[in-house]
């Protein structure tokens, strides 16, 4: 039988990994012979005009297949009916951040799963806690995953630690294995680099910072190099996302803060040099390192921040240390087998015993959607009159012509969130 697959994570946001990581998981089930889609939350998104119009909005478009939109628990549950097996992660799905943007506030009952009827196949792949430390999630909220955990079919974990946290908080048995990205060899993701379309120099370091205040040391380090004839490559400057992969193929060393540019640096075979972000989820390439016993450079947020020349001259000298990955690759090559398999043998696995039949409020969909559009609604009758006074005063004024482009491009973009 095929298999109809929804796969749930940030598919969609404006990053680079976020969509990588879809990608991945999406391809990995469609090579075996079932049907996946992204839940589609992307109007979380959709933050001014050029979302729509941005190198993930059209990667997304491309390269990923989408269930009708999802606003919330009850359309959730409505696009929930069309799909027997539906997958989390990767990425920070599981944290408990309350005061994080609300762009990327999960709802519980979704990334849980637990309104789905107890015949719908559950799978956690590589899902994260974003942190080690659990203590700080409210008693509560820890009761009413637990009960939603325990329906899972299978449950991986990104990090070591989550191993831990299922164990302990939830009550639950988790796997440790890789970030889906590494679901893909390089040749399948040298594919997709091959999309790439932006010139590189023969030879050249590449610097992926997410974090801002890494921005100068990265600057100078990059000055450094290109000084003795090594020039740079910055990533996140709104490269397309395969150029974005191929950068990292083509590039002599890597320099990031990135978890996700890591792994790519990783899958091929770059030296890489990490910037540890203590206090965004430092765990996960140390995490990493230690499972593949490979010795990466990692600089720590102290010692970047501080940015003194002994770090410096320490981060420059490792422009020609090559990264000898001969020890590491047998446990690469495991522990990449071990991550598809849990994933396999998750698909492969009987279906759970239970109704399929998902119960649907129907007023409570309407509803959501209802809350969707009023504020979009809201917005146009108000700046209708203004843009519609403005264009004819425009005539006459030029400050005023300025002032109903403002307005124009706004309206444009409600009324694309309004047809979404």
């Amino acid at each position: 039988m095929n298999k109809k697959i929804a796969i749930l994570n940030f598919a969609g946001c404006p990053n680079y990994g976020a969509n990588l990581t879809a990608y991945a998981i999406a391809e990995y089930c469609k090579n075996r012979g079932t049907t996946p889609a992204l839940i589609d939350r992307r109007f979380l998104y959709t933050l001014d005009l050029t979302s729509f119009n941005s190198p993930f909005s059209r990667f997304c478009q491309k390269h990923l297949r989408w269930t009708p939109h999802c606003f919330g628990r009850h359309t959730f549950r409505t696009i929930s009916a069309d799909y027997d097996t539906f997958i989390v992660g990767s990425d920070q799905v599981w944290t408990y951040k309350p005061n994080w943007d609300t762009r990327h506030i999960q709802d519980r009952e979704i990334f849980d799963f637990s309104d789905l009827p107890d015949g719908k196949k559950r799978i956690a792949v590589a899902a994260s806690f974003g942190s080690a430390d659990h203590s700080n999630v409210p008693k509560e909220f820890v009761e009413a995953r637990s009960a939603a955990l325990k329906k899972f079919t299978a449950i991986s974990v990104r990090e070591a630690s989550g191993v831990d946290i299922c164990r302990d908080y939830y009550g639950v048995q988790a796997v440790h294995v890789l970030d889906p990205v590494f679901l893909l060899n390089s040749k399948e993701w040298g594919r997709l680099a091959d999309e790439g379309r932006k010139t590189l120099p023969n030879e050249f370091a590449a610097f992926c910072t997410l974090h801002t205040p890494y921005v100068p040391i990265c600057h100078q380090l990059a000055e450094r190099w290109d000084s003795t004839g090594l020039p740079s490559v910055h990533l996140l400057n709104g490269e397309e996302v395969a150029d974005w992969v191929n950068i990292i193929r083509q590039c002599k060393v890597l320099v990031t803060d990135s978890f996700h540019a890591t792994c790519f640096g990783i899958i091929f075979r770059k030296p890489v040099i990490y910037l540890n972000i203590e206090s965004r989820g430092g765990d996960r390439i140390p995490s990493l390192s230690r499972m593949l016993t490979m010795p990466i450079p990692i600089f720590s947020e102290e010692e970047l921040l501080n940015n003194t020349e002994n770090t410096l001259s320490r981060l420059a000298a490792l422009k020609d240390a090559p990264m000898d990955y001969t020890a590491a690759e047998p446990v690469l090559a495991a522990q990449i087998d071990a991550t598809r398999r849990f994933l396999q043998q998750a698909l492969d696995a009987p279906m759970p015993p239970g109704s399929t039949v998902v119960q649907v409020d129907r007023s409570a969909v309407r509803a959501e959607r209802r809350a969707y559009l009023a504020p979009l609604w809201k917005e146009i009758r108000r700046l209708l009159p203004q843009y519609i006074r403005h264009r004819i005063q425009g005539i006459f004024n030029r400050d005023k012509l300025a002032q109903s482009g403002r307005e124009k491009r706004r309206l444009l973009l409600l009324w694309k969130l309004i047809t979404y």
